[in-house]
């Protein structure tokens, strides 16, 4: 071999020596990473194939519960009917044997707030509840038989309010019975709870971060664990675009309408009745150990960027909860006395530099002690829990409330003088006392002040504080003032 023929050769085994390392760990890495992204996706096809199972348990769980239910309402009900064609030959007791069976169905039944014989112009004859019964002319379980001229097997009402029980959701179960000529007997509805169908799921063992929702095909909701109070009677187009064609189960991964997270969602429609239960889980939370995972998987690098994000995040909530609770008290939700103060100087202070009317509101639950002693001191901690929820529904935003001390509680309304105080203040009352318990009641009494000229927060809380104390004296579970001089 000629001289630069050999030189040139010895050049390419060096150059090929310095480089073959990287063509191997480069080759070696195109292998790994062909590996490990086929184990991460087996693993993360295992997780979501498991979290699918799990949901659908979820959803084939509380679809039970609520077929049982529906299937002892229509148990029931023809028995009800059999004592109304029975009675009918006995005019003079008819009242009395219909009003009987109607009250031991109720008891039998936890679950029904009201029933109801409805007659053929659409007027309750009989019912469950107490004084005059309310026109049903308006309610879909009723009108729904009275326009259709073939009789239904029966019918699922949407959510609605209760008229007569304030604040309570329901839905009825109705059916029609019809003469032979085909005009309606009567109809019989069993108005059922939507609170209790909500204790029913709460049963269920529910999955961190899960959900379970009973819906219908109509996209209503009825019940919502968990947030039921906020979801119930909502109005959600979703259910219905995985469940077409008669399907009666669906299992998808979709972002849910309801909360705006990332879910693995089953639906289970009910094989009686129109009812859609759905149960989720977070996606984020089944995958949190495939996650885990990855971060092995990609380096320790990626891992200890993730665990400092990770760490960072939970830092700050957990400064964002601790703030909130040195501001607010956790039994009412409100401020604190001391949260109350810094930010009612604050305002006082605006009002100074724009004149403008503002009052203070003091409320004192009428013999609590009373209240604890004979009924425990978790009936107290409801009763106070109570006047945060009627504060959050009848206060503005702009409105400052907190809980000044045991069953004592202070609001600031700006932009309010004393009659827009007063008025309020009489909602308030009346709020409270209609708002508990069959067996546990409670009342307040409250104290209006409307801040005079220059006046601070001590002298405008004191003022409020004295007119409450001639709230009390006067025989409690009223409202009292003073006036701007300052008298009660």
């Amino acid at each position: 071999m000629e001289e630069p023929q050999l030189r040139s050769m010895e050049k390419y085994q060096s150059n090929w020596g310095r480089h073959r390392h990287w063509v191997y760990f480069a080759i070696f890495a195109m292998l790994l990473s062909v590996i490990a992204a086929f184990n991460l996706q087996e693993s993360y096809d295992a997780r979501i194939s498991e979290a699918r199972q799990k949901s659908l348990v979820l959803a084939t769980s509380g679809r039970a519960i609520i077929d049982q239910l529906v299937r002892q309402i229509d148990a029931f009900l023809p028995g009800i009917h059999d004592v109304i064609e029975l009675s009918q030959q006995h005019p003079e007791s008819f009242d009395r044997q219909v009003t009987d069976v109607l009250f031991d169905r109720m008891k039998n039944h936890p679950y029904l707030m009201d029933l109801l014989v409805v007659d053929d112009r659409g007027n309750i004859r009989q019912w469950t509840g107490k004084g005059e019964p309310p026109s049903v002319l308006d309610r879909d379980y009723v009108t729904i038989h009275l326009k259709e001229p073939v009789d239904r097997e029966y019918f699922l009402s949407q959510p609605k309010l209760s008229k007569v029980h304030d604040d309570k959701w329901f839905f009825a179960f109705s059916r029609a019975y019809r003469e032979e000529s085909g005009s309606i007997s009567h109809i019989l509805v069993a108005i059922v709870d939507l609170a209790y169908v909500r204790s029913l799921l709460n049963s269920l063992e529910l999955h961190p971060d899960g959900t379970y929702v009973l819906g219908s095909d109509s996209g209503y909701i009825y019940a919502r664990i968990p947030d039921h109070e906020a979801m119930v009677g909502r109005y959600v187009k979703q259910v219905k675009p995985f469940l077409q064609d008669g399907l009666q189960t669906e299992t998808v991964v979709a972002t849910s309408s309801l909360d705006g997270k990332k879910r693995v969602i089953s639906y289970q429609r009910s094989d009686i009745s129109d009812f859609v239960f759905v149960g989720s889980l977070s996606l984020d939370t089944e995958l949190s150990r495939w996650y885990r995972h990855a971060y092995q998987v990609v380096g320790l690098v990626a891992c200890m960027l993730v665990a400092a994000g990770s760490l960072t995040y939970r830092l700050i909530a957990s400064h964002r909860r601790l703030a909130h609770l040195s501001s607010h008290d956790s039994l009412s939700g409100l401020f604190n006395r001391r949260a109350f103060r810094t930010m009612s100087i604050r305002e006082i202070d605006r009002v100074g530099r724009y004149p403008e009317p503002l009052s203070v509101m003091m409320l004192d639950l009428d013999d609590f002690k009373k209240l604890n002693d004979q009924h425990g001191h978790q009936a107290g901690d409801r009763a106070i829990s109570t006047v945060g929820r009627v504060f959050d529904n009848h206060l503005r935003r702009t409105d400052l409330a907190c809980r000044y001390g045991g069953e004592e509680f202070a609001v600031l309304l700006p932009k309010t003088d004393m009659d827009g105080a007063g008025e309020l203040a009489e909602k308030i009352r009346h709020a409270l006392e209609t708002s508990g318990e069959r067996e546990v009641t409670f009342t307040a009494s409250i104290g209006v002040a409307e801040m005079r000229r220059d006046e601070g927060l001590d002298s405008l809380l004191c003022r409020s504080d004295q007119a409450l104390y001639q709230a009390k004296a006067s025989g409690k579970n009223r409202v009292c003032f003073t006036d701007v001089v300052g008298t009660v």
